[in-house]
């Protein structure tokens, strides 16, 4: 999602951005590496993340307390992952000057005061 602010992207995407140095650099930051279940990151493609619906069954995958929204092309992670993304959407667009929509950045400020890092993440984000 982040390489889309490239110039490279432009002109054929993750193909095009393959020697970019800028690219090669925000794609192997560790920051923003996250292990993700296969379908789960497909599926998710480059949707915007939002929050679910109060009413949301989450069905789609099982136990996983995810969901996408193909027709709104949204999708909604499970609370306990909505500080961790929300950190890492922050850190990436300061460090890259990646910018986000206001009804992004919002989304990530808010997500981060209200699911702040446990110690669990501290000590990952250390080792990063």
């Amino acid at each position: 999602n982040f390489g889309k602010h490239l110039p490279c992207w432009k002109e054929g995407g993750r193909k095009a951005c393959k020697n970019d140095p800028t690219f090669a650099k925000m794609e192997a930051d560790k920051q923003n590496l996250v292990p993700a279940i296969g379908e789960i990151n497909g599926d998710r493609s480059n949707f915007r993340y939002a929050e679910a619906p109060t009413n949301l069954k989450y069905t789609q995958y099982g136990n996983c307390k995810v969901y996408t929204d193909f027709k709104a092309k949204r999708f909604y992670p499970a609370n306990y992952s909505k500080g961790w993304i929300a950190r890492s959407y922050l850190y990436m667009s300061k460090t890259y000057n990646i910018r986000l929509s206001d009804q992004e950045r919002k989304l990530m400020e808010a997500w981060d005061k209200q699911y702040p890092m446990d110690e669990k993440e501290k000590r990952i984000r250390a080792l990063l």
